[in-house]
């Protein structure tokens, strides 16, 4: 150290000195002469690095002054100073004659060297260069805690990441996401050029690179991709520009847009729906209590629990509370439960976070989530699975709920109507559905009339369906026959006005449009009642409307989907009816 500060031309004096001692001692022939002439020739005194000298026995013979400053209690420790580590195991190939120069890095303390050992053949000493380089490696840390960082980033984005060059059709770099989006390979996905991933839109594409290009930074537009299965996915792009060695890239991130196309469809299908009051149609006195109700109760927020047989039109006096009501302008959700399996009805309802199960690749919110502020219309209630039913409870009760697999709260503002054809009542009691549920549920029932107890609407029914199907068929409008109209009244309709919907649309099909005639009713009349008997006794009625039920039911009494099921009856009670009007379960 003490060399730093000297001029350069006292320098050249001491090194003119050191060439006269070299000169000098040349011509003594001692072993000590020879050590000191080669280190009088490579000048370790003036080296930048410390420098320290051993002899083969591992013992120190000279450290030059900045080894000195570095290292003081070097002479005392030894071999065993952290600098001189492992030393003993690398003599011995210098011992066997070794020459060449070994590297390796040692730590001391907070700073890191690089050594440079070698062998200095004509004094048989051992001399090891001490490389300060801790900077250096602080740096490369610091590089390399970037790098991981950027990677964790990349690979665990929510997006999917693209690395691309348009110019050459090539894909550079992607993420595990892209990976899942597409349904490929890491190394399947690399080895495909940009055209296969978008097929179908490459001129869009063009068009989106050349304005990435232009403006330099962010840039959005919508794409679509092709996965490994020829599946067509929507994606939402944004994409800059990046240099990388040289070539202009682009760095896209991808997200996929199925579940927003999905909640749009929703929305527009189910959600957006508006009710058309000719829908229902009929003035019966049954069906009038019905459409008071509604007005009662469309007012308010409470909940509404539709009760009625299959196809008495459940649906539509949900849309009608939810038109007259104040969430007219927001959306209207529609859940089948009895549609969607056990395992799947929670996400549905509730939503989902990415990972919660298998498959669950992206978060997705659920129908209540979608009809916050508005209505949500849970058909079939008396099929939602048991273990889902105390969190549907707890939504209910404290309009909050979480995600599956999420642990934030979220509230939503959600009027609930529901709809069963089912007896929640007997549920509750054989511990299939919740009581304190079911008492949330049924807070304002409406009770829908089977089409048989109000006669007096078929035939309007069946007009305006003939006139509504016939158009959407292309038909012109056509007549029903009175051969046909008795005969649409002679029947007992189990089904309700879907069944009577079902059986006109397939009597326009086989008029062909003109006249709707006895034939083109398929219908099975019972021949106990005749057709023209419009009033018949209580007994007679409630016979056809059990052999109804039996006939639907395929001459089961009891069980789920029985007829006494149906009926709304338990099925001893039933018995006894069949028993007394002289049925049998088979329905004969």
């Amino acid at each position: 150290m003490e060399g730093r500060g000297k001029t350069r031309v006292q320098l050249l004096e001491e090194l003119r000195e050191l060439r006269q001692q070299r000169a000098t001692l040349e011509e003594g022939t001692t072993a000590e002469v020879r050590e000191k002439l080669v280190r009088l020739g490579s000048f370790p005194e003036y080296n930048p690095d410390p420098v320290i000298e051993l002899d083969l026995d591992g013992n120190l013979t000279y450290l030059n002054p900045l080894a000195q400053q570095r290292f003081p209690d070097l002479p005392a420790a030894g071999l065993h100073h952290p600098m001189l580590s492992g030393l003993p195991s690398m003599l011995r190939p210098l011992q066997e004659g070794q020459t060449e120069a070994l590297l390796r890095e040692i730590a001391v303390g907070e700073f890191v060297y690089e050594q440079k050992v070698i062998y200095l053949c004509e004094s048989a000493l051992v001399r090891i260069y001490a490389h300060d380089i801790t900077e250096r490696k602080r740096a490369e840390a610091a590089v390399r805690s970037s790098e991981e960082r950027f990677h964790a980033i990349f690979e665990h984005s929510n997006d999917a990441i693209f690395l691309i060059d348009p110019a050459k059709d090539e894909i550079i770099d992607i993420n595990s996401k892209a990976c899942r989006l597409l349904g490929y390979t890491r190394k399947q996905l690399l080895s495909l050029p940009i055209s296969a991933v978008h097929p179908h839109e490459m001129s869009k594409l063009r068009e989106f690179a050349q304005a990435v290009f232009a403006e330099g930074r962010g840039w959005t537009d919508e794409l679509k991709c092709l996965t490994s299965t020829s599946q067509v996915l929507p994606a939402e792009i944004s994409a800059s520009v990046v240099d990388l060695a040289g070539r202009r890239c682009i760095i896209a991130l991808v997200r996929d847009l199925t579940e927003r196309e999905r909640a749009e469809q929703i929305l527009a299908d189910e959600v957006k729906a508006r009710y058309n009051y000719e829908e229902i149609v009929g003035k019966s006195a049954a069906l009038q209590e019905v459409l008071g109700q509604v007005e009662l109760v469309a007012a308010t927020d409470t909940s509404v629990l539709l009760l009625g047989e299959t196809g008495t039109g459940k649906e539509l006096i949900c849309r009608a509370i939810h038109h007259a009501s104040a969430r007219r302008s927001e959306s209207l959700v529609k859940l089948n439960c009895a549609a969607i399996p056990s395992g799947l009805i929670e996400s549905e309802l509730f939503g989902h976070e990415r990972g919660a199960f298998t498959g669950a690749i992206s978060q997705k919110r659920g129908r209540f989530e979608l009809a916050h502020g508005g209505t949500i219309f849970l058909d079939e209630i008396g099929d939602i699975p048991l273990e889902t039913q105390p969190k549907l409870l707890r939504l209910l009760q404290e309009r909050e709920f979480e995600r599956v697999g999420g642990t934030r709260t979220i509230e939503v503002d959600v009027r609930v109507i529901a709809a069963t054809h089912r007896d929640l009542g007997r549920m509750v009691e054989e511990g299939t559905f919740r009581r304190d549920l079911f008492y949330r549920l049924n807070v304002f029932p409406i009770s829908l009339p089977p089409l048989r107890e109000r006669r007096e609407d078929i035939l309007a029914l069946a007009k305006y369906f003939a006139h509504r199907i016939g158009s959407r068929l292309g038909y012109p409008p056509c007549e029903i026959s009175e051969a046909a109209r008795e005969r649409l009244l002679a029947y007992a309709w189990p089904g309700n006005v879907r069944e009577l919907e079902n059986i006109i649309e397939r009597a326009l099909i086989l008029c062909r449009g003109r006249t709707i005639d006895r034939q083109h009713i398929l219908v099975e009349i019972d021949p106990v009642a005749p057709a023209e008997a419009r009033v018949r006794s209580l007994e007679e009625v409630e016979k056809e409307h059990i052999l109804a039920a039996l006939r639907a039911a395929g001459g089961r009494v009891s069980g789920r989907g029985g007829a006494a099921e149906m009926l709304g009856l338990k099925p001893t009670t039933l018995e006894s009816r069949m028993k007394k009007l002289g049925l049998r379960p088979e329905g004969r």
